[in-house]
């Protein structure tokens, strides 16, 4: 009995190492875990304990070695460019977003009603109508309808005598495709609620047009008269429009030094408008994305631009070209250049300027004459 026991035992680990090796032999040809041994770990173990706990280990490497995948992938991602990381248009194509569109027009039955919501009402009835787009990724559709039937059941549910929202028919969509995809800058820009806010709390908002509403002057000029407000004002940068124009610096009350405009503008952080008067009484100037100052290099960007009265009104607007916006230097100021010309340029006492057509704005002489004699000239700000 003792010696047919210990065949019987010798027999059972022969056969479960001899399986455990056949299926070690298996998984290495497949690649799918690195070899290992298989050892009963008691005598007359059953196969099928062993089977399913070796199932476990491999079930468990790999899962290990598809994560590890998984980040090294997304640590390689990392190191490439950024365009790889962007989603390519044939993944953005799969997918399109919808369009949301909100049309200001009938009052709101609620009783947090603001002054403000009623001026819009009155700015409505003026012909006006407001339109405010969204784009709303696919996936999230359901859950703004549902946001909207859940908030007024009375004018989005299915009960609803009048729906509240107008389903947009095929042309139509392709109409709003064609918008948003044109290349073309629109008259429409993204801001902040900070920034929607202020404009409104100046009224510019709802002023039947625009272009009309004149900014506030906290200090006289002895430069610009109402038509030259009027025609700067609707080239302005955004971010300048609704704000009161502040003199930081005149030649008739500062003096003519340019290292005195450098100090009046060193606490200024918002674009500033240039206004000269030469002797032939023409008026030009620029409008600088940023304050003038003593810079090492040129500096600014495409907000920067030139413009004359002489003898109606042009602007120049960046070409493209070149940055060279703005320079300041102790004994000169520039603006715009290329192949040695400057579009704008005055000297340290703010007495002698030169014009010359340049390649950061594809300028025309802003003067009469290229080189001329300045009789006044001011530095305005927005705040």
């Amino acid at each position: 009995n003792s010696v047919n026991s210990d065949i019987t035992c010798n027999s059972n680990i022969s056969t479960a190492k001899s399986k455990g090796a056949h299926l070690d032999n298996d998984l290495s040809k497949e690649n799918k875990v690195p070899s290992m041994q298989i050892y009963s770990s008691s005598v007359g173990q059953n196969n099928e304990t062993a089977k399913s706990s070796l199932k476990k280990i491999i079930e468990k490497d790999n899962f290990e070695t598809g994560c590890q995948s998984e980040v090294q992938a997304f640590f390689n991602k990392l190191k490439g460019p950024i365009e790889d990381m962007l989603p390519s248009k044939e993944e953005k194509s799969k997918k399109p977003p919808m369009f949301l569109c909100i049309k200001v027009g009938k009052p709101m039955r609620k009783s947090f009603v603001s002054h403000s919501v009623t001026t819009m009402h009155q700015y409505v009835k003026r012909g006006k109508q407001p339109e405010y787009w969204f784009a709303i990724p696919q996936e999230r559709v359901d859950h703004l309808y549902a946001f909207f039937v859940q908030c007024s059941p009375d004018i989005y549910g299915k009960d609803a005598k009048d729906q509240g929202f107008v389903v947009v028919e095929k042309d139509e969509l392709e109409v709003i495709d064609n918008f948003f995809s044109d290349p073309i800058p629109k008259s429409w820009e993204i801001i902040t609620v900070e920034e929607a806010k202020r404009r409104q709390s100046v009224g510019s908002f709802y002023e039947e047009e625009a272009e009309d509403l004149q900014p506030v002057l906290t200090d006289p000029s002895v430069l610009l008269e109402g038509f030259h407000i009027e025609k700067l004002t609707q080239h302005l940068p955004a971010r300048t429009q609704g704000y009161a124009w502040r003199l930081m610096y005149s030649t008739a009350v500062h003096g003519t030094s340019l290292r005195t405009l450098y100090r009046s503008l060193a606490v200024v952080d918002t674009p500033v408008l240039l206004v000269v008067k030469d002797m032939d009484n023409q008026i030009f100037g620029a409008l600088a994305s940023h304050p003038f100052r003593l810079s090492d290099h040129c500096f600014g960007t495409g907000e920067t631009f030139l413009y004359t009265f002489n003898p109606q009104f042009k602007i120049f607007r960046w070409s493209g070209e070149n940055s060279y916006f703005i320079k300041g230097d102790r004994d000169s100021l520039e603006l715009g250049g290329g192949s040695g010309h400057f579009g704008l340029w005055l000297d340290a006492d703010l007495y002698h300027g030169r014009s010359k057509p340049c390649s950061t704005f594809n300028n025309e002489t802003l003067s009469k004459k290229e080189d001329f004699i300045v009789q006044d000239l001011e530095v305005w700000t927005f705040a």
